[in-house]
C-alpha cells in the first residue's frame, strides 16, 4: 500500500518485516486452536469421569440397599426360628 501512497517500491525490509507479522498471526493462531482443542478434551475427560463416579456411587447405593434387604429378611428368619424353637 505504500507504494501506492509514495509511489516509491518496497524495499527489502519492509517485505521481510511484513512476511514476519503474518508468520506471527499464524503461529498465533495455531497455537490459540490448541490450546482450546486441549481444554475441549480435558473438558470432555472430566465430564466423562464425573459420569463414572454417579455410576459408581449408584452401584454402591444399589449394593447397600441390597445389603439392608438380605439382612432384614434375615432377621426376620431368625425371629421366627426363635419364636418356634419356643
Amino acid at each position: 500500500m505504500d507504494w501506492l501512497l509514495t509511489g516509491q517500491p518496497l524495499s527489502a525490509a519492509a517485505i521481510a518485516g511484513g512476511l514476519l507479522i503474518v508468520a506471527a498471526f499464524a503461529l498465533l493462531t495455531w497455537s490459540t486452536y490448541r490450546e482450546m482443542d486441549e481444554e475441549r478434551k480435558k473438558k470432555l475427560a472430566d465430564m466423562d469421569d464425573d459420569d463414572d463416579d454417579e455410576e459408581d456411587e449408584e452401584d454402591e447405593e444399589d449394593k447397600d440397599n441390597d445389603e439392608e434387604d438380605i439382612g432384614g429378611a434375615e432377621g426376620e428368619r431368625g425371629g421366627e426360628m426363635a419364636s418356634s424353637r419356643l
